[in-house]
């Protein structure tokens, strides 16, 4: 089990709201130092807590329609 932080939560909050967000611009929403953010999202990665970043795509805003079977 690891110990996460508020400062941990807030990075990861924004990370969960968008995975490209650079560490300057979580840095500046939460008024971390940078090289902070940095290092808690190497430690988090390093831990297994950040596994991957993904993308959610929005079909419909590509014209496209899905269907399933």
């Amino acid at each position: 089990m690891v110990k996460l932080d508020e400062k941990d939560y807030q990075i990861l909050e924004l990370l969960m709201e968008n995975a490209r967000y650079s560490h300057r611009q979580i840095s500046d929403r939460t008024k971390i130092p940078t090289m902070t953010v940095m290092n808690r999202v190497k430690k988090m990665e390093r831990e297994g807590i950040i596994r991957q970043y993904t993308t959610k795509i929005n079909h419909s805003k590509l014209g496209l329609n899905i269907l399933a079977y």
